[in-house]
C-alpha cells in the first residue's frame, strides 16, 4: 500500500463515497478506478488508433484521469507500483502531464521526492522559451519511470526511452500505463531491459473473444 489507512479513524466501514482518498488502499483505489473507466471511459464501437489498427473496443481514459477523483485513484496505483531507486516519471505531454503532477505531488505528501517531466510530442522543441523538447528538473544519470495512460504497441515508449538518454543522459528503468491492450509492448520494453507493468489490461474489461484488432 501507498498510504495506510489511519488506525485511529472513527469510521467503522467507510463507503467508496465517504472514504478518504489520503488513507484509501491501493487496491481499493485500483477497484473504484476500475469502475470509473468502466463506467466513463470504455465505448463498444471500432475505432482507428494511432497505430493505424482498428479495434473492436476504444477508450477515451482523459475522461476518468482528468476528472478530480479518477486523478487521486490513478496517483494511488501509479505510486503503489514504482520502483523504490525511481526519482522522477513522466511522458508525453500531450498524453499523461496530469498523471505525473498528481503522481509526484501524491508523494510529496507520503514523504517521497519524485519529480516529474514531460516530453513533447515526437520530441518536437517548443517554439518559445528556451525551445526545450524536454521539461523537468531532470539531470544525467537520473533514474526515471516512464508513464502513460494507454499503451498499444509500445513504440512510442521506446522512442521517448532513446531520447531521454540521447539527450540528457536519463536511464529509463521502468514503463508503467494504466492501461495495457495487450499488441506487445511487454515484448518489445523486455527486450530493451525495461521493467514495464500495467494497473489494468484490457481483457480484464472484455472477454477475449470478442476483442479484435483489425
Amino acid at each position: 500500500m501507498v498510504l495506510k489507512k489511519n488506525p485511529n479513524s472513527n469510521q467503522t466501514n467507510p463507503t467508496k463515497s465517504d472514504a478518504s482518498l489520503l488513507t484509501m488502499s491501493s487496491e481499493d483505489a485500483k477497484a473504484e478506478l476500475r469502475e470509473l473507466i468502466e463506467r466513463h471511459s470504455k465505448f463498444d464501437r471500432d475505432s482507428i488508433l494511432r497505430s493505424g489498427k482498428i479495434t473492436s473496443i476504444f477508450f477515451d481514459l482523459k475522461e476518468t484521469i482528468l476528472s478530480s477523483r479518477g486523478a487521486f485513484l490513478t496517483a494511488i496505483c501509479l505510486l503503489n507500483m514504482l520502483k523504490p531507486n525511481v526519482k522522477a516519471l513522466g511522458g508525453h505531454l500531450d498524453s499523461c502531464y496530469s498523471l505525473g503532477v498528481s503522481t509526484s505531488m501524491l508523494a510529496a505528501i507520503s514523504g517521497q521526492s519524485i519529480d516529474c517531466f514531460y516530453v513533447m510530442h515526437e520530441g518536437h522543441a517548443k517554439a518559445y522559451g528556451k525551445f526545450k523538447s524536454i521539461d523537468g528538473p531532470l539531470k544525467p544519470g537520473t533514474k526515471v519511470c516512464l508513464i502513460q495512460d494507454l499503451v498499444t504497441s509500445g513504440s512510442n515508449m521506446i522512442q521517448m526511452i532513446r531520447k531521454l538518454k540521447d539527450d540528457l543522459d536519463v536511464e529509463v528503468i521502468q514503463v508503467i500505463t494504466l492501461l495495457d491492450r495487450n499488441d506487445g509492448a511487454i515484448h518489445r520494453l523486455d527486450q530493451l531491459g525495461i521493467d514495464y507493468s500495467y494497473v489494468f489490461s484490457v481483457k480484464e474489461f472484455t472477454k477475449e473473444d470478442n476483442y479484435s484488432y483489425a
